[in-house]
C-alpha cells in the first residue's frame, strides 16, 4: 500500500501478487493510523470502509496487534470501535472472554470489551434444544 491521500491496495490495482490477509489487514491498520495521525480524516475513512468492506477476509486478530492500535489510538477512535465491535460480535463469547483473559491486553480494552461480550446472549446449539 502507498499513501498519497488516496488508498492504493493490491486488492484493487492489479498487483499480481496478493499478501496474506494477515498481513493485509496489519497494512490497513497501519495506513489508518498513520492517516489519523496526518489529520487526513478521508484517507483514515476510506481505509476503515476497505476494512469494514472486506471483514470476511480478515484473520482473528491477535493480542498484540490490539495492543499496538490501543496504544496508538484515542478512546474515540473509529478504529477502535471497528475492532472492539467485530471481535465481540463476530466471535463466539466464550472464546472473547478467553482472549481478554490474554495478559498483555491493555486494560481499556478489557473494560471496554467485557461488559459487551457478557450482554450478548448466545444462542443455543441444536444438541441442547433437544435435550
Amino acid at each position: 500500500m502507498i499513501y498519497t491521500r488516496e488508498l492504493f491496495s493490491p486488492l484493487y490495482s492489479g498487483f499480481e501478487s496478493y499478501p496474506e490477509p494477515k498481513d493485509e489487514f496489519k497494512m490497513y491498520c497501519e495506513l489508518y493510523l498513520l492517516a489519523d495521525r496526518l489529520g487526513d480524516h478521508l484517507a483514515s475513512t476510506i481505509v476503515l470502509e476497505n476494512l469494514i468492506d472486506n471483514l470476511e477476509e480478515w484473520p482473528e486478530i491477535h493480542w498484540t496487534r490490539i495492543s499496538k492500535i490501543w496504544a496508538r489510538t484515542q478512546s474515540d477512535s473509529p478504529l477502535r470501535a471497528f475492532i472492539l465491535h467485530w471481535i465481540v460480535n463476530s466471535w463466539p463469547r466464550d472464546h472473547v472472554l478467553e482472549m481478554i483473559d490474554e495478559e498483555g491486553l491493555p486494560d481499556e480494552f478489557i473494560r471496554e470489551a467485557l461488559p459487551i461480550a457478557l450482554s450478548i446472549t448466545q444462542p443455543m446449539s441444536n444438541d441442547k434444544c433437544q435435550e
